[in-house]
């Protein structure tokens, strides 16, 4: 079995539920669960919800109250991922464990992923795939040497031994050192999985597909069309058109819709395709 998770706060709640509409119309068979990083409160109903979810007490994370105190909230609820992925690791119920940041929408089957993981143990995608001599990306080159090559809204891993020990060695790290500190090399969680790449000879798999994880800090390289109501997503070097898998709406502003990102405004790739893709995020995200 796979299983998907995310972790959100409360005021994430909506975006998380989202995912998971767009999780089970492509993947019925996938258990999905939301985890809580902070408190129920008594408004708060977990059982009127249509996702599991599960709070982060649960979890079995030692002194995790000690990670609440000394990080904000995107901190925590990025330190705990690993502990997340241990946590669903226990047994041997889910061969494949996949964590997405709530903010993302899957349009199409990751059944790609899954076949990566029958050889690999971990699936990663790099905020972007193309190397240009004039850039052109609304993200500096430079920032993203600050944080990170590789974007973690998304990142899956098989239920194997390396994995065990690669969550085991991440968790520690990000009991301490999951701060955004620029001077100290830390953004989140993200840097540390760099180290992956050069300890392991084979089983680290960097998903470069145009289609997948798109986002305001790629689509300097991707542009979105549609066929009726489906996206897909052509490389501008190229002109090569890619399913689009997932969409990451990092930034995004639901009361909003003409723009992507803040960055993106008054901004040559706000066309009229992004605007529906606003649009129709918008209207799911909306329609509990």
């Amino acid at each position: 079995m796979n299983c998907i998770f995310t972790i959100v706060a409360k005021n994430y709640l909506a975006m998380a539920l989202t995912l998971g509409d767009s999780i089970k119309a492509v993947h019925p068979n996938y258990d999905f669960f939301i985890i809580l990083a902070d408190a129920v409160d008594d408004e708060f109903e977990l059982i009127e919800e249509r996702y599991r979810i599960i709070e982060v007490g649960s979890l079995g994370i030692n002194n995790w109250l000690d990670l609440a105190f000394k990080y904000d909230i995107s901190e925590f609820s990025t330190s705990i991922k690993p502990f997340c992925f241990e946590y669903f690791m226990a047994g041997s119920k889910y061969q494949n464990i996949m964590y997405f940041d709530p903010d993302i929408y899957i349009f199409n089957e990751l059944t790609q992923i899954e076949n990566l993981l029958e050889d690999n143990f971990c699936v990663v995608t790099p905020h972007h795939s193309d190397l240009e001599i004039e850039w052109s990306g609304a993200l500096p080159e430079n920032n993203i040497l600050i944080s990170g090559i590789y974007n973690l809204g998304f990142i899956a891993f098989k239920n194997s031994e390396n994995s065990k020990f690669v969550i085991h060695w991440w968790k520690e790290k990000l009991r301490d050192k999951c701060y955004i500190e620029r001077s100290d090399g830390l953004f989140y969680d993200q840097n540390w999985i760099q180290f992956l790449i050069s300890s392991f000879d084979k089983g680290i798999y960097i998903l470069r597909d145009y289609g997948y994880n798109i986002a305001w800090w790629n689509l300097h390289e991707r542009s979105i069309e549609f066929c009726g109501d489906i996206p897909h997503v052509v490389h501008k070097k190229s002109q090569v058109s890619f399913e689009c898998i997932f969409f990451h709406f990092s930034g995004f502003n639901v009361l909003d819709l003409t723009v992507i990102n803040s960055r993106y405004r008054n901004n040559p790739f706000l066309c009229w395709h992004i605007n529906q893709l606003c649009k129709g995020y918008s209207l799911n995200m909306l329609n509990l």
